[in-house]
């Protein structure tokens, strides 16, 4: 099932991002949508959708819009986008926030516990890995399709750990 776009944030409990204009850190190969996780990719220098648990290592947090090829998607026009158009400016990802995420079929999250990204898409969170990105916060359940539910997202860019 393809990921779309969502504003999947639901409370700005301290909200914050480490890079605040994403427009040099983007490529014309790049896309993702609002409410994908995002992480930095040290080896090119660029910003891109988590694909992995091991993305999370530096992890930003939650795209606030969607992006086609490198550019901001426009609002009014679909999917067409015109790369001739100068990005002025592009918001950064947000944490510090709370988001209504997809949760990874199957496993068990219980309020408190960790969080991690997956493979599953950049819209799915896990009760297990080894790069924590944030906390669950919502009544435990054991997640079945189509399952959601609120994680306060952290950062984890140059730093020790999570900071939420």
């Amino acid at each position: 099932m393809p990921t779309i776009a969502k504003n999947r944030i639901v409370r700005s409990v301290a909200p914050n991002s480490a890079i605040a204009d994403l427009k040099n850190v983007l490529s014309s190969a790049i896309s993702y949508n609002q409410g994908d996780l995002l992480f930095f990719d040290d080896a090119l220098n660029l910003v891109k959708p988590v694909s992995a648990d091991a993305d999370c290592a530096t992890f930003l947090g939650i795209a606030q819009q969607s992006v086609v090829s490198g550019v901001p998607k426009p609002v009014y026009q679909g999917t067409a986008v015109d790369a001739s158009v100068a990005i002025e400016g592009l918001a950064g990802p947000a944490y510090g926030v709370e988001a209504k995420m997809k949760l990874k079929s199957g496993d068990v999250f219980n309020p408190g516990d960790l969080v991690y990204g997956t493979a599953v898409d950049a819209q799915t969170v896990s009760s297990a890995g080894t790069n924590a990105i944030g906390i669950y916060v919502d009544a435990a359940v054991t997640a079945s399709s189509g399952s959601e539910g609120v994680v306060r997202l952290g950062l984890r860019f140059r730093t020790s750990g999570l900071v939420i």
